[in-house]
Formats: structure tokens, C-alpha cells, sequence
């Protein structure tokens, strides 16, 4: 079963790629998947990396942040205040910054303890 937030995410892409007039397959191929792919996130079935998800906001010309309103929270212990703040700083980044930081996440998220 889909987590509601995964549901939610993907509802948002296939909002925003409607109204950019884009078929699945045309953002399929700006970010390097097929079009199989793009269902699966718009239906929530796969969730979406958070590298994708910047290069899905990249490609639909949107924040990042745009793809989690209506979320009612993520976790228990983070509301969806917290989220969208976490998302908005992300979003007001520069660009460079924000490689280095999702690199040094992915290196803390793959490192051995």
C-alpha cells in the first residue's frame, strides 16, 4: 500500500506536467526514464529519490516544496510545518550548495557505522 505522502507527491507531478502540457513520456525522457516510471510515481507506487525529485522540479520549472502541499505531516514526530520549512530553506539554497548538501546526506546515509 502506497504511504499517503508517496500518493500525494505523485498526484502533484502529474498536476504540474498536465499543466506544462507534457505527455509521461516527454518527462520520462527529460530526466532519463521511461514513461512506465513516470506512471509509478504519479500513482504513488514507487516512491520518488530525492535526487528525482529535484530534477522533477528542474524539469517542471516548480520548488521543490510545490510537490508536498497538502500534505497533513510525514512522520510522527515532524508536522507538516516542519517539512515545508525544511523543504522552503532547500528550495532557497544556491544551486551549488545544494549539491554539496545532498552529497554530503547521500554520504551520511550510505556511510558505515
Amino acid at each position: 500500500m502506497p504511504h499517503p505522502i508517496d500518493v500525494n507527491v505523485g498526484a502533484s507531478v502529474r498536476t504540474y506536467r498536465r499543466q506544462r502540457g507534457m505527455t509521461q513520456t516527454e518527462l520520462g525522457e527529460a530526466l532519463g526514464l521511461t514513461f512506465q516510471q513516470i506512471q509509478k510515481y504519479e500513482r504513488g507506487t514507487n516512491r520518488i529519490s530525492a535526487s528525482k525529485l529535484v530534477m522533477l522540479a528542474d524539469a517542471l520549472r516548480v520548488p521543490v516544496g510545490a510537490f508536498f502541499e497538502g500534505c497533513d505531516g510525514a512522520t510522527e514526530n515532524e508536522g507538516p510545518d516542519e517539512i515545508k520549512a525544511l523543504v522552503k530553506h532547500f528550495d532557497d539554497m544556491p544551486e551549488d550548495i545544494r549539491v554539496d548538501f545532498l552529497r554530503m546526506i547521500r554520504s551520511i546515509a550510505t556511510a558505515s557505522y
